[in-house]
């Protein structure tokens, strides 16, 4: 939907099923960039990238497309200690029910983060 709206609005994608299957994933949807392992601080330095045209390349962690090339920035670093990351802001996003916006038969289960 994003690329619909605006084709040069980056994509990045993550997850574990990104992380097992990067290049299946960037074949078989829009993103442009695959975060791989524990993307909380690779994201940042994805944003610096894309922000004053520095290469993906020096980015351990990601996959991304490069003139209709898929390629590995490097090998992905991870967080040893996942306590040290602070909990999310929960409080800066609305509710919502999961999966309802992009599919209306999904069950409804309403997330209620506190």
């Amino acid at each position: 939907m994003i690329k619909k709206y605006n084709s040069d609005i980056p994509v990045i994608l993550g997850g574990p099923h990104c992380t097992l299957f990067s290049e299946k994933t960037l074949l078989e949807t829009e993103a442009d960039i695959i975060v791989l392992g524990d993307g909380e601080y690779i994201v940042e330095s994805i944003s610096d990238a894309l922000k004053y045209g520095k290469p993906l390349s020096n980015i351990p962690g990601v996959v991304y497309r490069e003139e209709d090339k898929i390629k590995l920035g490097g090998k992905p670093s991870y967080i040893e200690d996942l306590d040290s990351l602070p909990f999310p802001s929960y409080h800066l996003i609305r509710r919502y029910v999961y999966g309802r916006e992009f599919d209306p038969s999904l069950k409804k289960v309403s997330l209620h983060l506190s």
